[in-house]
């Protein structure tokens, strides 16, 4: 089946784990995928591996979600490169593992600045670009209800 045949999507935060598995089935889908990465060295077998699933073309891009030039700049490169953009995946997160008490406020606008302002950007520049019936995907996960990591649960439990 090829629902996505003939569209374009972005997918943010791409380099692994979900973000990588979007990409992938959205290629399996015929789909045309950006993959939105912070360090496109570190990816270049996605492009391959996008295509090797049947995506007719894919490319990996640098974007630093929580720069607004480099999220416009990124979907520049889906209408210069394919035309179109039909769908972007806001799936970049970053998490800061630790107790709050000792949580700076450079802690707290580091994560705003991927986790909400990023989304906010490729919102805004994406549906620019868009004709009707464009999609954005907002994906979350179970840290925006619990984030704690192993070697910080027994001092938790202990305040």
């Amino acid at each position: 089946m090829n629902r996505f045949q003939d569209r374009v999507a972005i997918v943010t935060g791409a380099a692994g784990g979900i973000g990588r598995a979007t990409v992938i089935r959205l290629a399996q889908e015929g789909c045309r995928v950006i993959a939105s990465v912070r360090r496109p060295a570190d990816c270049e077998d996605l492009i391959e591996a996008a295509k090797a699933a049947g995506a007719p073309d894919a490319a990996v891009v640098g974007c630093d979600v929580s720069i607004e030039a480099d999220v416009e700049a990124c979907c520049d490169q889906a209408i210069n490169r394919w035309g179109r953009l039909d769908a972007v995946v806001n799936n970049a997160g970053l998490m800061t593992f630790g107790p709050i008490v000792d949580l700076t406020e450079d802690d707290w606008l580091k994560v705003l600045k991927v986790d909400l302002v990023g989304c906010a950007h490729f919102t805004k520049h994406a549906f620019r670009r868009m004709k009707p019936g464009g999609a954005i995907v907002n994906v979350s996960s179970i840290h925006a209800n619990m984030t704690r990591s192993e070697e910080h649960t027994s001092e938790l439990q202990s305040h």
